[in-house]
């Protein structure tokens, strides 16, 4: 068999058992073989797993480096063409994935979805003569690549990851962001994977101030334009968090600039005039956020949440004394709510809004 036939599957596992099998199976349809380095330093059933999976393991050592981490593992597959995922991620909608490898490029950016809803594109379909670049956050440096919009891989820490495991991997997080990426961001200040992920960090910390400087950084020197967006609305983001409502309507603004049609732009806008009180003016964006998205969508910073948004104007127009569309409002967030508690709590709310419209006439 020609190798330019095969797929391979390479992964590098540490305590994975729980999802293992599962990320594996969510493949298997469509690769040709499956490739697993497995740490030496990994405690739980990881090895006997893997072995039940497929005959091509391998013990490595770990030296807080992933790009030698995923080249080595590369050397081991026979396939021109490598498909990398983690032991707690999954797989969707892979039917279509050949005709992209066929496209005659070096690599295929596919879509990456996080438990919180951000998505956003990653060459994780590469050919296999690249290598990876960089110790944390790690890019492959083929630059010649097609989008497979469809093709999205999951990422399921919380369900396919032990709690042990996963605070682990969060305390490593911790010590390799700063000292890793920061330390690259003083051998080259025009870095620009590094400030993107250095300010996402320290979002996650909510460490605004940091956040936003590691932001400024990566609007300095990128040409990006969907980086720029996904930029600008973590950068009014963390503007509302620190109250600076006048900055973060600069940064939605510069948002607009980019792409005029994203919905959560106007979701950011409503909260703004929300967390002012400007009842009227939220309730006009939050209307506006049911919007669809129109142009490039390859970053996508959250999930849409219907039932959220229909509880805020809600409250919109409780603030304004119309309790008829404030019941109405709180009904609807209950239709979309999948929380039991919380759709109970939206119902006995627009009851009481009606209640409450009743009595003034």
């Amino acid at each position: 068999m020609e190798n330019n036939c095969l797929l391979s599957l390479v992964m590098i596992v540490k305590n994975e058992a729980k999802g293992l099998r599962a990320a594996v199976e969510s493949c298997k349809d469509f690769v040709d073989e499956v490739v697993i380095l497995v740490d030496n330093k990994s405690s739980d059933d990881t090895l006997n797993i893997a072995e039940n999976l497929t005959a091509r393991v391998y013990r490595y050592a770990f030296f807080d480096n992933f790009s030698l981490a995923r080249n080595l593992a590369a050397e081991h597959a026979r396939g021109e063409w490598i498909l990398y995922i983690d032991g707690h991620e999954l797989v969707k909608n892979p039917e279509n994935i050949r005709k992209y490898l066929q496209k005659g490029r070096d690599g295929v950016l596919v879509r990456v979805k996080m438990e919180n809803g951000t998505m956003f594109p990653a060459c994780r379909l590469y050919r296999r003569i690249f290598q990876f670049e960089g110790a944390i956050h790690e890019q492959l440096n083929c630059k010649d690549t097609v989008a497979a919009t469809d093709f999205i891989i999951e990422h399921h820490r919380e369900d396919l990851q032990d709690q042990k495991a996963s605070e682990e991997r969060a305390k490593q997080r911790d010590e390799q962001m700063p000292n890793i990426m920061g330390a690259q961001l003083k051998k080259d200040n025009k870095n620009t994977r590094a400030s993107f992920h250095m300010a996402l960090f320290y979002e996650s910390k909510q460490d605004w101030k940091k956040a936003l400087k590691y932001q400024k950084k990566y609007l300095k020197f990128s040409d990006v334009p969907g980086g720029r967006w996904f930029i600008y609305y973590h950068m009014a983001s963390c503007l509302i968090e620190r109250k600076q409502y006048f900055r973060a309507w600069l940064a939605t603004c510069a948002a607009v600039a980019i792409n005029p049609y994203r919905w959560e732009i106007s979701e950011l806008r409503a909260i703004i005039f929300f967390r002012q009180k400007n009842w009227h003016k939220a309730t006009d964006y939050f209307v506006e956020s049911f919007n669809e998205n129109k142009g490039e969508v390859s970053f996508l910073p959250k999930q849409r949440n219907n039932a959220m948004t229909w509880n805020f104007i809600g409250e919109c127009f409780f603030n304004l004394g119309e309790y008829w569309k404030a019941s109405e409002s709180f009904k609807s967030a209950s239709k979309f709510c999948e929380d039991p508690a919380f759709k109970d709590l939206l119902s006995r709310r627009s009851d009481l809004m009606f209640k409450m419209a009743e009595n003034k006439k």
